[in-house]
């Protein structure tokens, strides 16, 4: 299975949750798309970005290396057959990603778009991982129609992530 993972890379959210993540994820023979957000925010991560996006950012300026970014995010959203965010500290490009996917979910199945050749996205299950006790609106917004493929975790901690989304993996096989 071909997976996201939206997580922070600059809001200071740990680095080894991320990899731990992709780690596992890589080892029961999955696929993690963005798979650069195991490593730290840098020249280690961009590089990885570029070797998996199959990218040449050499002499774009910052707004152009922004734009491809976000576009080729974008497009692994739409392509994964799971999304899972983990939605600590402050909100920042993990809630664009969600609600992009959260979106196109919405038009798709209530016949508001259409796209020649298959679905808008491949996506029809998606975790979203809060810490326990967090007030978003994303998070009560969701409707019941949604929850049918958005499954919400309240989590106390990272070390809670991890197993949280076994778990839901496993769910999913039964």
């Amino acid at each position: 299975m071909k997976f996201y993972l939206a997580v922070s890379m600059t809001s200071g959210q740990n680095p080894l949750l991320a990899r731990s993540i992709v780690d596992w994820l890589e080892s029961e023979g999955h696929e993690v798309l963005d798979r650069h957000v195991a490593y730290a925010m840098g020249k280690e991560s961009m590089d990885e970005f570029c070797r998996n996006a199959k990218l040449d950012l050499t002499g774009l300026t910052e707004r152009e290396i922004a734009n491809k970014v976000r576009d080729q995010g974008l497009r692994w959203v739409r392509r994964c057959h799971r999304f899972i965010g983990i939605f600590f500290g402050t909100s920042d490009g993990r809630g664009m990603e969600f609600e992009h996917l959260r979106l196109l979910l919405e038009l798709e199945l209530n016949g508001k778009i259409e796209i020649f050749g298959g679905a808008a996205a491949v996506c029809r299950k998606m975790l979203c991982i809060f810490p326990s006790g967090q007030k978003s609106k994303m998070v009560f917004g969701i409707s019941d129609a949604e929850s049918q493929y958005i499954h919400q975790e309240f989590v106390f901690g990272e070390a809670e992530v991890l197993p949280a989304i076994q778990a839901w993996l496993k769910g999913e096989e039964e």
